[in-house]
């Protein structure tokens, strides 16, 4: 292994500061994930929730001429 100078070593940690690691290249990574993963619960809680709203709406039966009470 060849022995660097105190300049070459210094260039070189400057080099791998630059590469910090970040979460969509704005973001701590411990920040973004955290953050990513939140929306990502949120929206497929939303999906989910459609999912079933559709279910148990298919299984009532509605005749037209009966007033809708929303609950």
């Amino acid at each position: 292994m060849m022995k660097m100078s105190t300049t070459q070593r210094a260039a070189v940690a400057a080099a791998k500061a630059k590469e910090v690691k970040t979460c969509c290249n704005c973001w701590h990574i411990k920040f973004g994930i955290i953050t990513l993963g939140l929306i990502e619960l949120i929206a497929v809680a939303l999906i989910l929730s459609g999912m079933f709203t559709q279910i148990i709406n298919k299984s009532r039966k509605f005749n037209c001429d009966e007033k809708l009470t929303l609950r």
